[in-house]
């Protein structure tokens, strides 16, 4: 099974020699700043296997095709379920990893219109709870705090070392990350916060309602 997803990481400067630094999608909120995206795919023991860092404008919809032969180049040919958010394949890509042919599989999010139209039928089905936390988004926190963050870059080169090295290291002795909060105990702690908060400023974590504008009559 892999696990597969994107990131963005942004300079501050004009990056005048920096040809994949452009203005796109932030996940940092900074849309004032040029940015690269950087694709990662690791296996659920968080396993780096490949990535790749790509101009900041990329969608994340033209990436998952080059990975998908990414991996099957450098690994072989192999049953292998993917794993995705749903806005990263096209129906196209779908359509060809259902190729029996190829044994791709995949798991991902379906989009929000589909639940909509089988909600009532899905509710119905017996459902299991697999896991509670996403592991590439973790992993992705991991780089981006340990090494991103606190490093500086100079150049796409420079960042593409940083984030090799780190991964050189990571796989040197890699440890799967374990989901140790029960719900019962995050439950605890939102209803502790709100305690704070309300003792700080009273009526503040309450729904806050919207007051529609008064309509005019002729």
């Amino acid at each position: 099974m892999l696990l597969y997803d994107l990131t963005s990481t942004y300079f501050e400067g004009a990056m005048g020699e920096n040809p994949k630094a452009k203005y796109g999608h932030s996940r940092d909120k900074r849309t004032d700043c040029l940015q690269v995206v950087i694709a990662l795919v690791i296996t659920t023991d968080g396993f780096p296997l490949a990535y790749e860092v790509m101009d900041g404008n990329t969608s994340d919809r033209t990436t998952l095709r080059g990975f998908l032969d990414k991996i099957e180049k450098t690994y072989g040919k192999a049953k292998r379920m993917w794993v995705m958010d749903r806005g990263i394949p096209t129906e196209e890509i779908l359509q060809e990893m259902r190729d029996p042919a190829r044994e791709i599989f995949y798991l991902v999010g379906t989009p929000k219109a589909k639940i909509q139209q089988y909600e009532k039928k899905w509710l119905d089905l017996p459902w299991q709870k697999v896991r509670d936390s996403n592991l590439i988004e973790r992993w992705f926190g991991e780089l981006t705090s340990k090494r991103v963050r606190r490093g500086s870059f100079f150049s796409v080169d420079d960042l593409q070392r940083a984030i090799t090295d780190f991964l050189n290291a990571w796989n040197e002795e890699p440890k799967p990350f374990v989901w140790t909060a029960t719900v019962e105990s995050i439950q605890a702690k939102l209803s502790r916060c709100r305690q704070t908060l309300e003792q700080i400023q009273p009526g503040c974590t309450k729904p806050r309602t919207r007051k529609r504008p008064n309509r005019l009559s002729s």
